[in-house]
């Protein structure tokens, strides 16, 4: 993947978020502390310069009432001005980035590890990065909590993603996220 066409989602994924924010007439501090990061990174974020973590993502997804099957849907609309404001997810004040999967998973989560598990073998993944992939959309989202997880060191789990990366065609976790998942 190109990295204009890496530059363009970001930007389609920062306009949808601040579209989404303006909206709700929410202060970009409001939704910053909810989201667990600094105003800063988030006007960042909604200029499209940076894309954010996963485990942020999800908490402005809920904050805003939507799920990240929404908000991917809304970031491949040709008018992003069309963006639908509702949706079904419930809204969650969660900033803990931890995932504990010691909890039984929903039905959701289990689904979502499934398709993340069948795309990575589609993509060629080897065993261990299926296992990062579906890590990956479970939540948890640094090298250390991978790296954790699986017995690996950081390091190590740092170049099998990039290996990961270049596999499924994509620049970032977000974008192989949404990949994994089948939104984009």
């Amino acid at each position: 993947m190109s990295s204009t066409r890496s530059m363009d989602l970001n930007h389609r994924l920062g306009l949808v978020l601040h579209q989404l924010r303006i909206e709700r007439g929410l202060a970009l501090e409001t939704v910053a502390d909810v989201a667990g990061i600094t105003p800063r990174q988030l006007a960042r974020i909604e200029q499209g310069l940076v894309a954010p973590a996963i485990p942020v993502l999800v908490r402005m997804a809920h904050q805003f009432g939507m799920t990240l099957t929404r908000i991917s849907e809304l970031v491949q609309l040709p008018e992003l001005s069309q963006a639908a404001t509702t949706d079904v997810a419930p809204r969650s004040r969660a900033r803990s980035a931890q995932v504990d999967l010691d909890q039984p998973p929903t039905a959701a989560q289990l689904a979502a590890r499934e398709t993340a598990r069948a795309r990575a073998v589609e993509f060629g993944f080897t065993p261990r990065e299926q296992d990062i992939a579906v890590l990956l959309v479970s939540g948890v989202t640094t090298a250390s909590g991978i790296a954790q997880a699986l017995g690996n060191q950081p390091q190590t789990v740092k170049n099998i993603m990039h290996a990961i990366f270049v596999k499924a065609g994509t620049t970032d976790r977000v974008q192989l996220a949404l990949r994994l998942l089948e939104l984009w």
